[in-house]
């Protein structure tokens, strides 16, 4: 099979189409039967990262050059294989500035991250920089992740002998000396049975909420909660739950929290009850 990389010039003037700048037909280095090449397509820094699956041989990733400058505009200039021997090799990717991480489900179940140098203009293009695993072996750790790009954390759930669910979070950003390594854990309260999903997170930059996760916990009767916690490293309660945001009027059964926004220093979040009437809550977030 093959793809095609076609590199649009996007005019500073309203026109009605976009030039096509250079491009190039991209085909699989490896062609088998049964096999599949660019399934996963990862564009950044001037390079085109397509992944090639061949039956038997597991997950490959072949790196082609979109730099339209480049003598080598189109061609294959490198690969990135799985560092283990078993497993299987990128189902998940994460793209961070100049570094790819890519999962590798170890035979017992649990997700180790690999991180790559996918910088086209460094000494150790596509080398492998460091492999994160579980901390604390103790459960089934990497099952889903959220990374923040702008902040170069990474954060991986596990799932702990008691059953509740940690977040991991890890220092992505290759500038740091904490480079790699892991920089506290959260453990969430039990929801019996419920579920928990990240829904926003704002580093020590940030204009409001510095250093503040937000999670939002559903339990087994359908009682949605907020939790912020405190993930700046430098703080005092670095890792603590700092507030919980519950529903101030509850009916059941109730929609509290579907949706939210956030506007300067505070929350808003959706409140819906049984008469289908909706009310809107703000909550002082500073």
């Amino acid at each position: 099979g093959f793809k095609q990389i076609e590199i649009y010039r996007i005019p500073t003037t309203p026109l009605p189409f976009f030039n096509i700048e250079r491009s190039a037909d991209v085909t699989d280095p490896t062609p088998v039967s049964g096999g599949v090449f660019g399934s996963i397509s990862i564009s950044t820094n001037g390079v085109r990262i397509l992944d090639d699956v061949n039956p038997g041989a597991g997950r490959v990733f072949r790196v082609f050059d979109t730099n339209i400058g480049s003598a080598t505009f189109g061609q294959l200039i490198g690969s990135i294989s799985s560092p283990l021997a078993t497993g299987v090799f990128g189902d998940r990717t994460i793209l961070s500035g100049n570094i790819l991480l890519i999962s590798n489900v170890a035979t017992n179940g649990n997700i180790i991250y690999h991180a790559f140098n996918i910088d086209r203009d460094s000494p150790g293009f596509l080398n492998l920089l460091l492999t994160i695993e579980d901390p604390t072996p103790d459960g089934y750790f990497g099952n889903d992740f959220q990374f923040f790009s702008p902040y170069k954390k990474l954060y991986i759930i596990n799932k702990n002998l008691a059953g509740n669910e940690v977040y991991n979070i890890f220092d992505i950003n290759p500038a740091n000396a904490t480079f790699g390594q892991l920089l506290g854990s959260i453990e969430l309260p039990a929801q019996n049975g419920g579920t928990f999903s990240i829904m926003a997170v704002y580093d020590t930059s940030a204009v409001y909420s510095p250093g503040v996760l937000y999670f939002k916990g559903v339990d087994s009767l359908g009682i949605t909660r907020i939790y912020l916690y405190d993930v700046n490293p430098s703080s005092a309660t670095f890792e603590d739950l700092i507030l919980t945001i519950s529903d101030p009027d509850p009916v059941s059964p109730t929609k509290f929290g579907t949706s939210y926004t956030f506007y300067n220093n505070y929350l808003v979040l959706n409140d819906e009850n049984s008469f289908s009437d909706t009310f809107y809550h703000v909550f002082d977030i500073n």
